[in-house]
């Protein structure tokens, strides 16, 4: 008796079947290493103005948007007293290390007084504006644009974001870290850091929903929940 005919619709065209022995053994191109020598130097130009500088890799990644990696999009934020710089990213959060100086940023009604050595994060889907005090100041910003560009989705409204605007402060991260040090080395042990979380996403070690930002020994890291494995980058004091 034959069976019913197989359809041929664009739709089962599109259909791949995978039955391999193991069902975890797939895996995404490695990301391939790069330094960012050229994006760092125009960063700390002395000379160079007020400019967003993107860590773009996306002709080797293959893709039509501004990507660091798969998932995460890094960028310096360079800053010169008296030139304020508004950003609006569509991302569903945006986090920032000083790297050098001190200033404030503002987003929606939140204002954060920022120096050397502090991380903080706003939600995304609003504008914010970010000025130095006194000097040149220097950011490292990390978002998740490269995620929201891939799915083709929009940030959040404003004032509906999973997140809300936090504050690390350098003190307090130094603190943190005298405590992790003191400890006694154990079995369990696999490394000194202080992950950055907030509040609004406990239990959870995230710093933003897709992306966990901590800092090991001098070293900002941020990696994407959602492929670790390929999706990290290292801002280096």
């Amino acid at each position: 008796m034959n069976g019913p005919a197989l359809a041929d619709t664009p739709q089962t065209r599109r259909a791949r079947y995978r039955s391999g022995e193991n069902g975890l053994d797939s895996a995404f191109p490695d990301v391939p290493i790069h330094q960012f020598l050229a994006e760092r130097d125009r960063a700390f130009d002395p000379v160079a103005p007020t400019d967003l500088i993107a860590l773009d890799v996306s002709e080797v990644l293959d893709c039509d948007y501004e990507a660091t990696t798969p998932t995460l999009l890094c960028r310096h934020v360079r800053l010169r007293a008296g030139e304020p710089l508004a950003t609006e990213f569509v991302a569903s959060g945006e986090i920032f290390h000083v790297m050098q100086g001190e200033g404030e940023s503002r987003n929606g009604a939140d204002t954060v007084q920022w120096r050397a050595g502090d991380v903080f994060c706003f939600p995304g889907g609003s504008r914010s504006v970010h000025r130095a005090d006194g000097g040149t100041a220097i950011l490292f910003s990390v978002t998740n644009e490269p995620l929201l560009a891939f799915e083709n989705l929009r940030a959040p409204l404003p004032g509906h974001a999973r997140i809300a605007t936090t504050h690390w402060t350098a003190e307090e991260i130094d603190r943190r870290f005298q405590a992790v040090w003191a400890r006694p080395i154990t079995e369990k042990t696999t490394g000194a850091s202080v992950q950055f979380t907030s509040a609004e996403l406990a239990p959870s070690y995230h710093t933003i929903l897709s992306i966990n930002c901590t800092s090991l020994r001098g070293q900002t890291h941020a990696t994407s929940s959602t492929c670790p494995a390929s999706s990290s980058c290292t801002r280096s004091s």
